[in-house]
């Protein structure tokens, strides 16, 4: 990525004005190759980060509200050790036979689950999510998850090729912890027959400030001391929290900041600590767009297609 500073929004905008004509340059690979190609893709993210960026500079209007923009992906197809773009010939929309029952979780907000007991491809009755860790898997076409019956510890839990029968449609795997209600409370890309790469983790469709990445794997399953924001499974994965500052906090801190602006002046002490505050969150985010898809969303796909 350029090296801009983040505090200056004169660098950022000339940055931004250099990607977009660059941009401007790629807009025929969509319609010409069925999806961009890789330089295309790499000056999206660059413009993406930019403009997250933008939000923490000091020089913006006070007033001016964080712009939440996003980049749209065609799908892609996950399958052990490999990913390719999802073929819509041999996508299917219907929801592949599975021999062993799991649970198809839904959701009207990406936070609160419900389930209902899935047997070969069909729905049965409502069951409940126990609390603690399940493996899921994210398939094309189907407008749920797929999750383990089972609970684990979160890092533990496992199953991913009993809930991916027709592996060809697999958009995304790892593990989901819930709480009693249902709640989503950290999940992650762990799996080890898919691993899936941390910079798709969009295709997920689930809350980015809530996820953990594998980040290293211990070659002896050497457990390493445990800190505020990692964690390490009983073989030796370490997972890493990608934001200490969720979703929520994160657009407070901007609030905040704009207040502070607007009320004390940037000489305040209050005023910088905020600031400061902000910026981590910026980072965070900056970062996460290539570490974990952070802004990105996958393209919508008529049915009809599939």
């Amino acid at each position: 990525m350029r090296k801009a500073h983040f505090s200056d929004a004169q660098a950022l905008h000339g940055c931004i004005t250099e990607l977009e004509s660059q941009l401007t340059d790629f807009s025929a690979s969509l319609r010409t190759k069925g999806h961009e190609d890789e330089a295309a893709l790499e000056a999206q993210l660059e413009l993406l980060a930019c403009h997250i960026a933008l939000t923490g500079c000091p020089s913006q209007p006070n007033n001016r509200e964080r712009e939440k923009r996003q980049l749209r992906r065609p799908p892609k197809r996950i399958t052990a050790g490999s990913v390719e773009w999802l073929s819509l010939k041999r996508a299917s929309h219907a929801t592949a036979p599975n021999p062993w029952p799991c649970l198809a979780a839904t959701s009207d907000d990406g936070i609160h689950y419900r389930a209902t007991l899935l047997i070969g491809s069909r729905l049965k009755r409502e069951k409940e999510i126990k609390p603690g860790s399940h493996a899921f898997v994210r398939a094309a076409g189907e407008p749920f998850l797929r999750l383990s019956q089972a609970a684990m510890e979160f890092g533990e839990a496992s199953g991913h090729p009993q809930l991916s029968h027709n592996e060809e449609n697999v958009l995304y795997a790892g593990e989901m912890e819930f709480n009693a209600e249902g709640e989503v409370v950290r999940w992650s890309n762990l799996s080890g027959t898919f691993q899936c790469r941390s910079s798709m983790a969009y295709q997920a469709e689930l809350p980015q400030d809530k996820l953990w990445v594998v980040t290293d794997v211990s070659p002896h399953g050497d457990i390493p001391p445990a800190s505020e924001g990692v964690t390490t499974n009983s073989k030796g994965v370490v997972l890493k929290r990608v934001f200490n500052i969720s979703e929520s906090e994160f657009e407070a801190r901007q609030r905040v900041w704009n207040e502070c602006l607007q009320l004390m002046g940037a000489a305040s002490p209050e005023a910088k600590r905020h600031f400061e505050e902000l910026q981590h969150g910026v980072d965070e985010r900056v970062a996460a767009v290539w570490t974990s898809g952070y802004g990105l969303s996958m393209l919508n796909i008529d049915p009809q297609l599939l």
